[in-house]
């Protein structure tokens, strides 16, 4: 159907969103805030008995398990 209309997936355009976003932070300096907070370590919360909520780190290593790829590929803007 997608290729009947010649839009993406909605899921495919999250996910360049997110790795586009991910790209950026990387090429941040080490001493940027947002760079800072990115290497905070989160405390795990108890979200009840739905399934639990995937973090950003989860959902950038999937994305990039997905792709086979890893992170040091944002640090080159080609």
């Amino acid at each position: 159907m997608w290729d009947l209309i010649r839009v993406a997936p909605i899921d495919t355009k999250i996910r360049e969103g997110r790795l586009r976003w991910f790209g950026h932070l990387q090429r941040w300096p080490t001493k940027a805030l947002t760079r800072k907070l990115d290497s905070i370590e989160t405390v795990e919360i108890r979200r009840g008995r739905s399934k639990s909520k995937l973090t950003w780190d989860a959902l950038i290593r999937r994305d990039l398990n997905g792709l086979k790829s890893s992170p040091s590929i944002a640090l080159n803007r080609a």
